[in-house]
C-alpha cells in the first residue's frame, strides 16, 4: 500500500509540475522567444563530466556566475525542460509593470539589506512543487569576468530542501556576434557534506567553498583549446 501511495504521489507531483498554470507567463515567453534566442545566442553547452549532467531529472538548484542581464534567458534556454525561478533583488521591483513581470516569472524577491528566512521557504516551496531555483551566488554582475567570493545562500537552500546543486559557468562574449558558451559541471549533493539531520554553519561553508572551487575549475576549462 505504501509503494502504491508513493507512486501515486510521484505521478501527482509530475502532473502538477508539468501543468502548472502559475508559470503561464514564463512558458509563453520561453516558447515565443525560442527562435529569437536561438538566433541571438547560438547557444553552445558543454558538460565537463557527463553529458547527462545537463539533463538531470527533477528539481535542482542552478548555481551560476553572473556576467550580464542576459544570463537568465541564457540559462532558461540551456535548461530547456526545466522551469527556473531566479532570486531577484528588491531594487528591480521599481514599478507595477516590473513587479508584474518578476512575479509572473515566479522570481523570489530578495531584500539585500534585510535577508529573511522567507527566501529559503519560498525556494523550498518551488523545489517541492517540482521546479528549479537559480542563484547567482556572487550577488552582483561581474563585468570584468573575475569571479567574486560566493555567498552561502545557495548552500543553505540546498541543505534545507535536499535538492542537488548544478554548477554552471557562462563565458562572457567579447563581441555580440559570438556564440554564447555555457559549461556545466558535476552535480553536487548536499548529503555528501551534511552528517546530521541539520546542517551546521561549517558544513554550509564547506559546500559554499566547494562550489567556488568547482566554478574555478569550469573557468579553467574555458581556457582549454
Amino acid at each position: 500500500m505504501k509503494e502504491q501511495g508513493k507512486k501515486k504521489n510521484k505521478k501527482s507531483n509530475w502532473f502538477l509540475s508539468t501543468f502548472d498554470l502559475r508559470y503561464w507567463l514564463y512558458d509563453f515567453a520561453k516558447i515565443t522567444g525560442a527562435i529569437p534566442a536561438l538566433i541571438m545566442y547560438r547557444l553552445k553547452t558543454k558538460c565537463i563530466y557527463k553529458r547527462k549532467d545537463r539533463y538531470y531529472r527533477g528539481p535542482a538548484i542552478i548555481v551560476c556566475n553572473h556576467v550580464s542581464l542576459m544570463d537568465p534567458p541564457i540559462l532558461c534556454n540551456c535548461f530547456w525542460f526545466k522551469r527556473l525561478s531566479f532570486l531577484a533583488a528588491s531594487d528591480l521591483y521599481k514599478n507595477k509593470f516590473l513587479t508584474f513581470l518578476f512575479n509572473g516569472f515566479r522570481c523570489i524577491k530578495v531584500d539585500r539589506d534585510n535577508v529573511s528566512i522567507k527566501i529559503i521557504k519560498d525556494a523550498k516551496k518551488i523545489i517541492n512543487n517540482g521546479h528549479s531555483v537559480c542563484i547567482f551566488p556572487e550577488g552582483h554582475i561581474t563585468r570584468d569576468q573575475e569571479l567574486s567570493s560566493f555567498k552561502s545562500g545557495a548552500a543553505m537552500i540546498a541543505t534545507q530542501s535536499n535538492a542537488p546543486i548544478k554548477q554552471v559557468y557562462i563565458k562572457k562574449r567579447e563581441h555580440w556576434y559570438q556564440r554564447v558558451r555555457v559549461y556545466v559541471g558535476k552535480t553536487i549533493y548536499p548529503s555528501d557534506f551534511v552528517k546530521g539531520p541539520i546542517a551546521t554553519i561549517d558544513e554550509i561553508n564547506n559546500i559554499t567553498k566547494f562550489m567556488e572551487e568547482q566554478e574555478h575549475q569550469l573557468i579553467n576549462e574555458t581556457n582549454k583549446k
